[in-house]
């Protein structure tokens, strides 16, 4: 029963989240600079900031931002020679990614999928697993669809809303994708994924953010420095 009424809560928790940046991002206007770093300007700031500049970037160029982020990671999966791959489903405004594995069928793509207990994490399935919509309306792998394990993974596309140039993500705070980084072994390669007008000088970190290995755009796949 208490981890029924756990999961309930951080399913109610992160939606809260989501529609809260979403309610009050229509304030923040597409010109309007990042908040400055400081101990006043906290995360909340930035990802009220970071998702409505993100949305009014993609309800004018979102296709013409993934075609050519597509085009990118084609060729770079490719040239890195890797055969095992975490992609993801886009939500709301993210990078969409879906006809990645089509393009690469002689890869091997996987899919994450978000789960509350005992703490928010991610598992991996197979791309092509039974998904469902859930409570957020993120599409994803099913609850019984097999999971793998994160060690046989080679390389890990993720979303964020904005990445700074030493690679660290700014998410919408619920720490999947910080715990799914600190799974993976060292040779996994990590590449953040976003449009170049999401991308700052510096974000906000705290002890547990991990930083991307590569940063992909519709300008390229860059390393980071």
């Amino acid at each position: 029963m208490f981890k029924r009424s756990s999961a309930v809560f951080e399913i109610h928790k992160t939606y809260g989240r989501v529609a809260f940046f979403e309610k009050y991002a229509a304030r923040y206007a597409l010109w309007m600079n990042p908040p400055a770093l400081s101990a006043v300007n906290s995360k909340l700031e930035w990802r009220t900031w970071a998702v409505a500049r993100r949305k009014t970037i993609f309800s004018r160029s979102s296709e013409s931002v993934s075609s050519a982020v597509l085009r990118h990671l084609h060729k770079f999966l490719l040239e890195q020679n890797v055969r095992r791959i975490l992609s993801y489903r886009a939500f709301r405004f993210e990078v969409d990614l879906e006809p990645l594995p089509a393009l690469l069928p002689q890869l091997e793509f996987y899919a994450p999928r978000a789960n509350l207990l005992p703490q928010p994490h991610l598992t991996v399935h197979a791309w092509n697993a039974p998904t469902i919509r859930s409570k957020l309306g993120m599409l994803e792998p099913a609850p019984d669809a097999p999971a793998f394990e994160v060690g046989t993974l080679e390389c890990t596309l993720l979303p964020g809303l904005a990445f700074d140039a030493a690679g660290f993500r700014l998410g919408y705070g619920m720490g999947f994708y910080d715990r799914l980084l600190e799974r993976l072994p060292g040779r996994v390669l990590r590449v953040g994924v976003c449009s170049s007008q999401m991308r700052v000088q510096r974000l906000p970190r705290e002890a547990h953010d991990r930083a991307v290995g590569w940063l992909a755009d519709e300008h390229g796949v860059h390393p980071i420095h």
